[in-house]
């Protein structure tokens, strides 16, 4: 059994502060990728690409899809009901 720890404090504006410089931090990085494949050559690209490829390769199962494609294929079947609830009009009580 875990000791019971005591209630955690936060000053907001800390947090805030904390939060704002994060969210820098991320552009400041996003804009660097940017700019560092802008760069690439489509060799180099295609290069990357196929390291990549390879480097996932004992990932790869083949014979059974991707959590992902599993997930994305529910939204997808879901989407007509969505949208024949969406165009149809308001149900009066």
């Amino acid at each position: 059994m875990e000791p019971e720890r005591p209630p955690i404090q936060v000053d907001g504006a800390q947090f805030r502060e904390w939060l704002e410089a994060v969210r820098a931090a991320q552009k400041r990085l996003e804009q660097e990728k940017t700019a560092w494949l802008r760069q690439l050559t489509p060799e180099q690209s295609l290069a990357i690409y196929h390291a990549l490829w390879e480097a996932a390769a004992p990932h790869r199962n083949f014979e059974q899809p991707s959590t992902f494609i599993l997930r994305l294929q529910k939204v997808f079947q879901r989407m007509p009901e969505a949208q024949t609830r969406e165009s149809a009009p308001p149900s009066r009580k």
